[in-house]
């Protein structure tokens, strides 16, 4: 579908500036531009292309997830949430909702061990994170998801 859609704005914009007859409107599936296309993203030559792609994703994921406890980013608010330092204006957010979802971290200290020694470690509250986006019932399932998709690139790249 994004190879389609590539070519369509190509042969709109050629078509716009005259010059359809001088160009070719197609695009080979390497060069579709957004970087969710692990064609682009990663070029053409790999044989395990999926398995690299999974766990990128699953990466960003676990980035993305990483923000949510520390208030950058919120299941409760599209796009960039916190930008301050220093706890401006946190409080405002927090007591206003922004953090309903998944809460983030009051302190914004995310330990990260190999034990598990604190309540608010980042293994725990990744756990939390699953289980606020997906449920309680499939949580063991999930971070089992989780943690194959970030192996298979190490054991296969």
């Amino acid at each position: 579908m994004l190879k389609i859609l590539e070519e369509e704005n190509n042969y709109t914009f050629a078509n716009g500036m005259g010059v359809i007859d001088l160009i070719d409107a197609e695009v080979p599936i390497s060069n579709v531009t957004l970087s969710n296309n692990k064609y682009y993203r990663y070029g053409n030559n790999g044989k395990n292309i999926g398995c690299r792609y999974l766990s990128d994703t699953v990466c960003e994921l676990i980035s993305y997830s990483i923000g949510c406890m520390l208030g950058r980013y919120s299941l409760d608010r599209e796009g960039l949430v916190y930008a301050h330092a220093n706890n401006e204006h946190f409080y405002d957010l927090f007591t206003g909702g922004a953090y309903q979802t998944f809460p983030a971290d009051d302190n914004a200290i995310i330990p990260l061990t190999d034990q598990e020694w604190f309540a608010d470690d980042a293994t725990n509250r990744f756990r939390d994170f699953v289980r606020s986006v997906w449920s309680a019932e499939n949580l063991q399932e999930n971070l089992d998801f989780v943690a194959e998709s970030l192996c298979l690139h190490a054991i296969k790249p």
